[in-house]
């Protein structure tokens, strides 16, 4: 990308707009969560490489040693909280590939998502709560939204694997949709037939795992939930697995190798009663559904310069 064409985004009234509206939602999610007791945490941006291969990311070396760009927070936050941390969130900077992607107008090689980590017993309380953070956001862009809840299993027979459903009655309205207990996969495999999960390894199943026949599988979901506004997929959540031998289970399902995550497991044998869920937001494809254009890189102030095309330096 030319430094004109830079300028000329920053101009860009749409992108203006779009920013402003990133920053009001900023604050009323900071103003929301501050007041609930949650507290600020940065987790690092440089990770190890972790064990779920159907995740690609951005590699790097560090002295020598194998590490990536974080795709998200996901194990940090959770063993904050496993410390003791009871309400955890961050603006957290994420990185992941695209190229390989389809719908690449609401994908960013980097994004930033709002993430928060809790103490909380059922997936009720914690649609519960994501639901009144989404409508303290809204209530600040002075948006009206209708929100519904569609059972996972059914959106999926319903709308397809893709599984974002747009329920607006007309074009100037906005349609939010919370699909409650996600499968835990669509049967989507990787090029060397791993399983991939809707969610992740860390998605505590809704029932016993009996066995893991293809059939028996495309039937489980876990508590989980996604949030779909006007067909973009926002965000999701869901509670996490507290028991070592199940956390254990999952990961043969999907492939992961355990030795990765040895210091998370020894945690699982000493959680006890505690039960943690979290859930994030993204917050450029927040902006995007919520503002109506037609391509995330409106949402950012500088157009992305490495997502999977040819450019001029």
């Amino acid at each position: 990308m030319h430094m004109r064409d830079i300028m000329a985004h920053l101009r860009d009234p749409v992108v203006q707009k779009n920013l402003n509206m990133s920053r009001a939602i900023k604050q009323a999610a900071r103003n929301f969560l501050e007041q609930r007791g949650f507290m600020e945490y940065d987790t690092p941006i440089l990770q190890p490489k972790g064990g779920e291969i159907y995740n690609p990311t951005f590699d790097v070396q560090i002295d020598g040693d194998s590490a990536c760009l974080g795709d998200s927070p996901q194990m940090y936050k959770m063993m904050l909280l496993h410390a003791g941390y009871e309400r955890y969130y961050q603006f957290a900077h994420c990185f992941r590939p695209i190229a390989h992607e389809n719908n690449r107008e609401t994908r960013l090689c980097e994004f930033m998502q709002l993430d928060l980590e809790m103490q909380i017993p059922s997936l009720e309380e914690l649609l519960a709560f994501a639901e009144s953070l989404l409508r303290e956001i809204m209530k600040t862009l002075s948006i009206h939204a209708e929100i519904s809840v569609m059972d996972g299993l059914v959106c999926r027979k319903i709308y397809g694997d893709e599984m974002k459903p747009d329920c607006r009655k007309n074009k100037d309205a906005v349609s939010v949709v919370f699909l409650k207990r996600m499968p835990l996969t669509n049967g989507e495999k990787t090029p060397i037939g791993t399983w991939i999960p809707c969610h992740h390894i860390f998605a505590l199943p809704s029932e016993e795992i009996t066995d893991m026949s293809k059939e028996t599988l495309l039937q489980m979901t876990t508590e989980s939930f996604d949030v779909v506004i006007n067909g973009i997929e926002v965000g999701g959540g869901d509670l996490r697995i507290m028991q070592r031998s199940l956390q254990e289970k999952m990961m043969e399902i999907f492939h992961v190798k355990p030795e990765k995550y040895g210091q998370y497991l020894e945690q699982l044998d000493n959680a006890g009663t505690l039960q943690i869920g979290g859930f994030a937001f993204g917050l450029e494809r927040l902006v995007q559904a919520l503002s109506g254009c037609g391509n995330i890189r409106q949402t950012v102030p500088f157009d992305q310069l490495y997502e999977g095309r040819n450019n001029d330096a």
